[in-house]
C-alpha cells in the first residue's frame, strides 16, 4: 500500500468509530478513485476517456484552434514528409531533408511552394528544392520520355519539308 492509502484506510477506521458516516463516504469515495487508477478500473477509465473526447471535440469546434493545428501538421509533413512514387508505388516516407530555402535551387527564383526532387531512391536525403515548373522539367528530362523525344527531334528535324 502507497502512504496516501495507508492515511485514507486510517481516517476511515477513526471515523467508523466516531460514527461521522458523511465524512466517511468522502474518504471511502478518494480511496476508491485512487485504487481505481492503480488497478486500472474500466468504468474510471472509461469515464475519463470519454471526458477527453468531449475536450477535444469541443476544442475541434473552435476554428482557430482547427487552423492552427492543420497549419502545424503541414509544416511537419512539408520538412519531415517526402510523398514519392518508387517502382510506380505512391508512398509517403518520413526522410531528413535539407532546410528549405526561400527560392529554387536551380532558377533562383523566389517561390512561396517549393518541393523536394530526389534523383536517389536509396537515398531519398539526397535532393534539390525546386519551383513547380522547374520540377516538371528535371521530372521530365529523367525520365524516359525526354530520350524517346530527344529521338524524333532528331528524326524529323531530318526530313526536308517541300
Amino acid at each position: 500500500m502507497t502512504k496516501v492509502t495507508e492515511e485514507i484506510e486510517k481516517q476511515i477506521r477513526s471515523l467508523k468509530e466516531q460514527g461521522k458516516s458523511y465524512e466517511l463516504i468522502g474518504c471511502l469515495l478518494k480511496l476508491s478513485t485512487l485504487t481505481a487508477r492503480r488497478h486500472g478500473n474500466l468504468e474510471y477509465k472509461e469515464r475519463r476517456r470519454e471526458e477527453s473526447k468531449k475536450r477535444r471535440r469541443k476544442r475541434m469546434g473552435n476554428p482557430e484552434y482547427r487552423n492552427w493545428r492543420n497549419k502545424r501538421k503541414r509544416d511537419y509533413n512539408r520538412k519531415n514528409i517526402l510523398h514519392t512514387t518508387i517502382n510506380g508505388e505512391s508512398k509517403n516516407i518520413k526522410v531528413k531533408k535539407r532546410p528549405r530555402p526561400e527560392e529554387c535551387e536551380l532558377c533562383n527564383r523566389s517561390q512561396p511552394r517549393l518541393s523536394w526532387h530526389h534523383w536517389d531512391d536509396s537515398n531519398l536525403g539526397l535532393g534539390l528544392w525546386l519551383c513547380i515548373p522547374c520540377h516538371t522539367g528535371v521530372e521530365f528530362l529523367e525520365s524516359s520520355r525526354a530520350a524517346k523525344y530527344s529521338e524524333l527531334k532528331i528524326k524529323y528535324s531530318e526530313l526536308v519539308l517541300d
